[in-house]
């Protein structure tokens, strides 16, 4: 209670000191009650603590059963305010990318990991003008086993935009009319069906 309390008031350190007492009196450790608490956070654009609380349960170890989530919550807490600002320098670009980076080493590339893949491809081909290297890793996404159909299609529009972004339009425009085929009854094929008929009016 005194926790949820706390969060109310917008005391955020408070109640991050508060859950971690939680976690080591009554919960054994295990980081149920700070993941809740960071992604709460998180979920309220609490970045520099909720980035602090992941790093917490990500300290524990690999064994526990919070550890996947928070280290892909930790790069959301880097890369949610770094899209909303609307310039970067380039320390804190790269600081970005290793993360990402890192990251990924450490997951895999997986179907747990695939919004990830897709955040990191934005950012290499818009912020680092390494588009080849997001389209092989979105390329990834897509060929995947287990994927499903909408993490394909938004990697293929991904794929298209930064086709045109290059100048590429015939594939761009292919691309587009994939996932406009494959989504026809989804708003990524609506999505699609638009950019595409946008790339035919100005070309």
């Amino acid at each position: 209670l005194y926790l949820w309390l706390l969060m109310q008031k917008n005391d955020y350190n408070g109640a991050f000191n508060q859950a971690k007492a939680i976690d080591k009196r009554f919960n054994g450790g295990d980081g149920g009650v700070v993941f809740e608490f960071a992604e709460n956070s998180l979920n309220s654009n609490q970045y520099n603590i909720a980035e602090k609380a992941f790093s917490y349960i990500i300290e524990k170890g690999k064994d526990n059963i919070y550890y996947e989530k928070s280290r892909i919550n930790k790069v959301s807490c880097l890369y949610l305010p770094f899209m909303d600002k609307p310039n970067h320098d380039k320390k804190e670009i790269e600081k970005l990318k290793n993360e990402f980076s890192n990251t990924l080493k450490d997951l895999g590339e997986t179907p747990n990991t695939i919004e990830l893949m897709q955040n990191y491809a934005y950012l290499l081909a818009y912020h680092l003008n390494e588009a080849q290297e997001a389209v092989d890793i979105l390329d990834s996404t897509i060929n995947m086993r287990q994927v499903s159909m909408n993490d394909k299609a938004k990697s293929k529009l991904m794929r298209a935009d930064i086709f045109l972004f290059q100048g590429d339009v015939w594939q761009a425009s292919l691309t587009y009319s994939q996932v406009e085929k494959d989504m026809k009854n989804d708003v990524l094929g609506s999505q699609a069906k638009f950019r595409n008929a946008m790339l035919s009016y100005y070309t």
